[in-house]
């Protein structure tokens, strides 16, 4: 799934908030800092879809607790898209007389929801 322009720069956004209110707080020093933002910057032009996003929220999430957050939001964005594609896709099938199919789908989200 691509990863919109606008939606990166909000992402790092919020990366950059948590990132600069940890410091204020002393949560991390400037060695932190330091460490945290050479992370993002090289890691950065990598970030092309929303899996990789998602890749790269774990992995800064694993090294600074602080990130938590991002992901978490990050991870309720995504799903929603998912929802939203599928409950289209629901539709759709509905709408072409595909009743069986559609209910077929629908069960494999009410799992997916269950699972998680």
């Amino acid at each position: 799934m691509d990863l919109s322009a606008e939606h990166k720069k909000e992402v790092q956004r919020r990366i950059m908030d948590t990132l600069l209110t940890a410091y204020e707080k002393l949560e991390i020093n400037r060695a932190d800092f330091d460490e945290i933002s050479k992370f993002i910057l090289e890691r950065d032009p990598t970030i092309q879809t929303h899996h990789d996003l998602i890749v790269f929220l774990r992995e800064l999430t694993a090294k600074w607790k602080i990130f938590s957050f991002v992901l978490t939001l990050e991870n309720g964005e995504v799903s929603k898209i998912e929802e939203n594609k599928a409950v289209e896709k629901i539709e759709d099938l509905t709408q072409e007389g595909k009743i069986d199919e559609a209910l077929e789908a629908a069960r494999k989200i009410v799992k997916n929801i269950n699972d998680q």
